[in-house]
């Protein structure tokens, strides 16, 4: 059975366990709780957290648990998501709409919908149209983006498909992820921005030594900040990564 577990205080928590319930047909173990206790956790459970509990949440890996924000100032989402972030949650989700959103994003983390998109490799859209749907995006909801470049010293198609693999399961599902031109891997990241990629480079610099044998480059290349257009941003990161100085080595 699956199992979900809210934390804290949010308007939209009740009306999301009713359409869960509605949905698996009651197959499916719904808990509350008014705060985070890490005593009690379980690694096989999906959490739903409320932005204020966020502060509870050791900075670690935590997989399992989506953060969900209420009438959070546009001025503090780029904070919110660089903190969750630190803590390694699995998605962050600033001020939706409606209960509705909160329950397809849990319905499709429950149901392995991420996970099927990743196996199939189904991308209608080039990579850079993809950075140029997220540019206009953030334009248009002024929210922060950031392309990630990586560039792996690898020497078979195996080995770039495995660092793909490893980082695909370790990326939000708001970000897109592609091999751009051998061994050079494009993240592009929408709700991120500068000091935030920072804190994404350093997750995936300590997940890359973890679990692989060969050097692998980040550079990343912030909207506004660095370039205006997806031309100006796969630029950047291309002469970050062909620049030794500028390279942050893994």
């Amino acid at each position: 059975m699956k199992s979900v577990t809210f934390i804290g205080k949010n308007n939209y928590f009740s009306e999301v366990q009713c359409k869960l319930n509605d949905f698996f047909k009651n197959g499916i173990n719904i808990k509350f709780m008014s705060e985070l206790d890490s005593a009690k956790l379980d690694p096989n459970t999906l959490y739903v957290l409320s932005v204020n509990d966020l502060k509870d949440l050791d900075e670690t890996k935590n997989q399992n648990f989506v953060v969900v924000s209420e009438n959070l100032a546009a001025s503090e989402s780029g904070n919110l998501i660089s903190e969750c972030y630190k803590r390694g949650t699995l998605e962050c989700m600033i001020n939706p709409e409606n209960s509705t959103m909160i329950f397809v994003k849990i319905k499709r983390l429950l149901t392995d919908f991420q996970y099927e998109i990743i196996k199939e490799e189904i991308i209608t859209l080039k990579m850079n149209d993809v950075i140029r749907k997220d540019i206009k995006g953030a334009g248009r909801g002024k929210y922060d983006y950031t392309l990630l470049g990586i560039h792996i010293e690898a020497t078979s198609k195996k080995d770039i498909n495995e660092v793909k693999s490893l980082l695909k399961s370790n990326i939000r599902e708001t970000d897109t992820l592609t091999i751009y031109n051998e061994n050079i891997l494009l993240v592009s990241m929408p709700f991120c921005d500068k000091s935030g990629s920072v804190i994404v480079k350093e997750k995936l610099k300590k997940l890359i030594n973890t679990n692989l044998k060969f050097k692998t480059y980040l550079t990343s290349a912030t909207l506004d900040i660095d370039g205006k257009t997806e031309c100006e941003l796969i630029n950047l990161v291309s002469e970050g990564l062909n620049n030794v100085d500028k390279k942050i080595i893994v």
